[in-house]
């Protein structure tokens, strides 16, 4: 029995000493110690990132923070950690409770330093506030060093996740003479708040006049300030003390010294390694760039082929627009049979680099975004798309193995930069590049990916391979209801207005086009303008061909081809070769008119360049080599066929009729065997029967029809079909009416 009261005595002795050397009451309430045991105990009650069960259908958000912390920063980010909670889910359970993660980024080239104490103490105040941010669990992200009093903002969250060369520390930087004890007592209350760095350390990293120990005792280590160490021996057994933050300067940790001290949980360098280290998709962490306020929004069109002239509009659009007012979201309406890869590659790179905390880039696909055109909508960051939206697969133009050598590493970067898989998008180039359905190995979490995108994560033991998504004989085309599936398309619409929805805009964002001269180019680069500039080009050419010398149908002519070929040159369709070839063309038919008399060679080989240049100059490619190609070389000789058939049809019609026009009748011959009454009751009234047999000269060049000069009279003439050319001497052969048949006059 007295043993049995001895070890009871014993045992409670050992506990009261215990307790009272783990919790230090007094220490703790002055911020001077603080015991790792303690943080050892809240790291064991937060809910653990790497946990399978507690990360299932976690949702993430993130909002940066830019640093320094001036003005009234503070108020604004109140305001978007207040709109983000009105938005996230309700009755979420304890364990899986949404994250929300505060990014600190100093200004380029800048250190951050300069935030005022009082705006980070109301902010710090603010995140440890009962109420509505129990239901969150918040994070402070450091990628980049962190100092000045910023660093009370991140010491007021649950947990500090930093990378692992950036710095964290030297909260009183720029404080002139001493540390004021308003000061000290609000590090003090807001690390004591959540135990994530010792009360000590923290006004160590405040105050330059204090010496930090790191203190190894028989139950723990312990972290205490000079003054207090003493104290410290007399109530437990000190093994080691050393020095972490000498007296005369403050406190300052790179990335892997704070997780080595455990004030850091996680190691992360960008944001794919945070997603991981929390457990969620990293889709989940986007940016609110409107900040809890309103949107900003523009839209900018991305028609037709993708070339320099289209990626220049749009690039020169976003920052014009920019620069004149500010703007926090760009809608980016894709309707493109995509182009040229390397214009597509300079346009997504371009959106990939805007500052997603100050802008979010939106791409609406009505119809279809094919080929590299699915690169631009992939370097948004989020994708829209009408149900029966085309995606990907063939395009306008082929690309070559070299091109996608070229672009597969900087394809990948901007999935890195947008926190997205880059295997679709690879796949919707390259027909190569196979695509799997993963699922993550204890959790609902499912990625499309390449075995290469699986091997190249951190993670990728986690990952089991599924079914393939892609084949390998073609490039792969989603619609937007299989590209919703498979999270390339974030949402599914039926029409913009849903969008606006989605992203609560009250008005049409502003369409910000072009100028005047570029609108009129895509007007005329329509199929049917085309079609029609082509109609009246060859309309007028017969007007001109039908009467003596240079007039107005060669000047319609004239501009009517030269229309045709600009706005498919501007519109990327057309290129120098097409312009060369319709110019050839046309100098092998003037030869065959007025040099070479007949229909040989010249002629034949002159209209099937014609033909040939005015279908090259509708599509952006030569022979078709994919299946779009194959789709679209029917439209475009139908097009131009259509419209020469449409102007072969006017001219049968026509010519019977047209020289009776009041205004066109003047400047063309009418037609030679007409049968219209009112030419032959001209033949029955003419009397040019005294002009057979004389001898003149033609005044223009007769082909076969023109002028020609007897004694003083000037009149209408026609050969029997060969060309004469001007100042010719010409002998009248026979008279008809007022037709008057000449041929050159052989005088010897």
């Amino acid at each position: 029995m007295s043993r049995a009261l001895l070890l009871l005595a014993c045992w409670m002795t050992f506990a009261v000493i215990t307790l009272h050397d783990t919790v230090v009451v007094d220490s703790m309430r002055t911020g001077k110690l603080f015991a790792q045991e303690n943080n050892a105990a809240a790291e064991a009650d937060r809910p653990q990132a790497l946990h399978e069960s507690d990360s299932q259908n976690r949702l993430g958000r993130i909002i940066r923070i830019r640093t320094p912390i001036t003005g009234s920063d503070d108020i604004r980010i109140k305001r978007a950690i207040e709109q983000l909670l009105d938005n996230l889910p309700q009755n979420v359970a304890t364990e899986n409770r949404p994250v929300l993660v505060l990014e600190f980024v100093p200004p380029l080239g800048g250190d951050g330093s300069g935030s005022e104490f009082e705006r980070c103490l109301a902010l710090a105040s603010f995140l440890q506030s009962e109420g509505r941010l129990h239901a969150v669990r918040t994070v402070a992200y450091v990628p980049k060093t962190l100092i000045g009093h910023a660093v009370l903002v991140a010491l007021a969250c649950e947990e500090i996740i930093i990378a692992e060369d950036a710095q964290f520390g030297q909260a009183g930087v720029g404080e002139r003479g001493g540390i004021a004890q308003t000061k000290r007592r609000g590090y003090v209350e807001i690390a004591e708040g959540r135990n994530t760095v010792p009360a000590a350390v923290a006004i160590g990293m405040l105050d330059q006049n204090v010496q930090v120990y790191q203190v190894r005792t028989s139950t723990g280590t312990v972290f205490a300030l000079a003054d207090d160490l003493d104290e410290l021996k007399s109530q437990r057994t000190v093994i080691s003390a050393d020095t972490i933050i000498p007296a005369g300067e403050m406190g300052l940790f790179r990335g892997d010294v704070m997780r080595e001290l455990g004030f850091a949980s996680y190691l992360a360098n960008d944001r794919t390694q945070l997603a991981t280290a929390l457990g969620i998709p990293a889709s989940n962490l986007e940016f609110d760039p409107s900040m809890g306020g309103e949107w900003q929004a523009i839209r900018v069109a991305l028609d037709g082929p993708v070339n320099a002239q289209a990626v220049n509009r749009v690039i020169s659009a976003i920052d014009q627009r920019q620069a004149a007012q500010p703007l926090n979201l760009v809608c980016i309406e894709i309707n493109s049979p995509g182009g040229d890869i390397l214009q597509s590659l300079q346009l997504a790179n371009f959106l990939a680099d805007l500052d997603r905390s100050t802008i979010r880039t939106v791409a609406y696909i009505e119809n279809e975004a094919l080929a590299d055109a699915a690169l631009v909508a992939f370097a948004c960051d989020h994708v829209v798309a009408k149900t029966n939206a085309a995606i990907g697969g063939d395009g306008a133009q082929s690309i070559s193995t070299q091109q996608l050598a070229d672009v597969r590493l900087p394809i990948q970067e901007i999935g890195y930069k947008k926190d997205k898989t880059w295997s679709t998008v690879m796949s919707m180039l390259d027909a190569e590049t196979q695509v799997f359905r993963y699922s993550r190995a204890g959790s609902d979490m499912i990625a499309y990916m390449s075995p290469e995108e699986c091997q190249l994560r951190e993670d990728a033991d986690s990952w089991v391979q599924g079914e393939p998504i892609t084949s390998t004989d073609r490039t792969l085309q989603l619609t937007g209801e299989t590209a919703e599936q498979q999270g390339f398309v974030r949402f599914q619409v039926d029409n913009f207005n849903e969008l606006m929805q989605l992203y609560s805009l009250e008005d049409m964002p502003e369409l910000v086009k072009p100028n005047w001269a570029f609108e009129i180019i895509q007007a005329l680069a329509r199929p049917q303008v085309a079609g029609l500039l082509l109609v009246i080009g060859i309309f007028a050419m017969y007007i001109e061909l039908s009467s003596p010398g240079i007039g107005l149908g060669g000047i319609v002519a004239t501009i009517c081809f030269v229309l045709y070929f600009w706005a498919n040159f501007l519109s990327g369709t057309a290129e120098v070769l097409e312009i060369m070839l319709f110019l050839t063309g046309m100098i092998f038919i003037a030869i065959e008119i007025f040099v070479i008399p007949g229909f040989g060679v010249f002629g034949l080989g002159g209209g099937g360049l014609v033909l040939a240049s005015l279908i090259l100059a509708s599509q952006t490619f030569i022979i078709p080599t994919n299946e779009y190609q194959m789709h679209q070389l029917p439209k475009s000789v139908f097009t131009v066929l259509g419209a020469f058939l449409a102007g072969a049809i006017a001219l049968g019609f026509l010519s019977k009729h047209l020289h009776r026009a009041p205004i066109l009748g003047k400047v063309m011959l009418p037609p030679p065997h007409s049968q219209d009454e009112t030419l032959a009751q001209r033949e029955a009234t003419a009397h040019f029967q005294h002009l057979l047999g004389e001898v003149g000269h033609a005044t223009t060049r007769l082909v076969p029809s023109g002028k020609a000069m007897f004694g003083d009279e000037l009149v209408n003439v026609i050969t029997g079909g060969e060309m004469i050319d001007k100042g010719a001497t010409v002998q009248v052969i026979e008279v008809v009416g007022n037709r008057i048949i000449v041929e050159e006059a052989n005088l010897t």
